[in-house]
């Protein structure tokens, strides 16, 4: 067997291990808000913290083997980016489980700064690529108007979520995801301009996903009537989606012969 087809095999088998874990933190959250089991936060995302030790394995694999001819440079600093960031995602997710689960006792505020060095590293990572992106052999420039649009509404709905969650002069929550929207709406104009024959279908369906998602969670906030978990319904939705999508990837002219 060659290393490329080991290379293809374990990437395949290790998509697949991340997304089993993002899938299993979905549906355990959904019960625990529906209170059908009583389980601690900090046990239901221990599977989602699966795909953040995996990401930069996959990364270190993908350029060892995918794109052997990158830059060593290039390679280093995006490795350094993934791993600060992973890193500081992971401490977000488990300090906020920690808050939730009244460990610690503290405000939203200092739960959050992992999140803003999350933000931080990626806005490194836009500087560092979009000059690429536009440039005239790339031609990339919408692509990189987007990198810097998700930025900002991630930054903006952060700080909007801040002021509803630490109980200051804030009252109304579906304020709160208004600058993600905005950067959605943008992308699906752009999407749909771009792609007139909607060539690139997941793309679409993770940006929709997203979009409901955060008008669910918006509605389960706002309407006491709607259960909490329904706003988990898309999530879990795309998650399974693209599971099966690595998985019938195993029948494909690549990706069978490789576990073979």
């Amino acid at each position: 067997m060659h290393s490329a087809a080991q290379v293809e095999k374990w990437l395949l088998i290790l998509k697949i291990i991340g997304w089993t874990g993002i899938a299993i933190t979905t549906v355990l959250a959904a019960l625990c808000l529906e209170e059908v089991i009583s389980i601690w936060w900090s046990i239901i995302i221990l599977p989602l913290l699966i795909p953040l030790i995996l990401l930069p394995i996959c990364l270190s694999l993908s350029f060892a083997y995918a794109s052997p001819l990158m830059n060593p440079t290039s390679e280093w600093i995006i490795m350094l980016l993934v791993y600060n960031g992973t890193a500081s995602c992971a401490v977000f997710i488990i300090l906020s489980a920690f808050l939730l689960d009244e460990f610690v006792d503290t405000l939203w505020t200092v739960v959050f700064i992992p999140l803003w060095y999350l933000l931080f590293i990626y806005l490194a990572f836009c500087i560092y690529i979009c000059p690429g992106l536009t440039h005239k052999d790339v031609n990339m420039k919408v692509e990189a108007f987007l990198l810097f649009g998700y930025f900002c509404g991630a930054f903006g709905s952060a700080v909007l979520f801040l002021l509803y969650a630490d109980e200051w002069d804030y009252e109304n929550f579906y304020f709160v995801f208004i600058p993600i929207w905005v950067v959605c709406g943008v992308h699906l104009v752009a999407y749909f301009n771009k792609n007139q024959g909607l060539s690139n279908k997941t793309e679409l369906a993770i940006l929709s996903f997203l979009i409901a998602f955060t008008v669910l969670i918006t509605m389960c906030v706002e309407i006491s009537e709607i259960p909490p978990s329904v706003a988990m319904i898309p999530l879990f939705l795309l998650e399974i989606g693209l599971l099966i999508y690595e998985i019938l990837s195993i029948w494909g002219s690549h990706g069978y012969s490789a576990l073979e």
